[in-house]
């Protein structure tokens, strides 16, 4: 199964360990994207620039964002989520 990690602002520090991990684990079936908006950004015109990375060119198969903003999720609940996408062909 394929599937893509895009996240808003530098991976570094524990959560940069834990990707390199699931890189590693899963080679080229995994691909790892950051993006840091440039500086001076604020409001609408920062959100437009987050919004354009993360919904590019989508593939046909799960992305997966990574925002401070976004749902915190345990490692089993990740792991039924990605066992779930792979039962479904990556389509879900």
């Amino acid at each position: 199964m394929r599937l893509e990690i895009r996240a808003i602002g530098k991976l570094r520090g524990p959560l940069a360990e834990v990707l390199a991990d699931y890189r590693k684990r899963l080679g080229d079936d995994c691909k790892v994207s950051d993006y840091e908006p440039p500086k001076g950004l604020n409001g609408i015109a920062l959100q437009r620039k987050e919004a354009a990375f993360l919904l590019d060119d989508l593939p046909p198969y799960p992305v997966i964002v990574l925002d401070e903003r976004g749902k915190d999720e345990g490692s089993a609940a990740f792991a039924q989520r990605l066992a779930r996408w792979q039962e479904a062909g990556g389509a879900t």
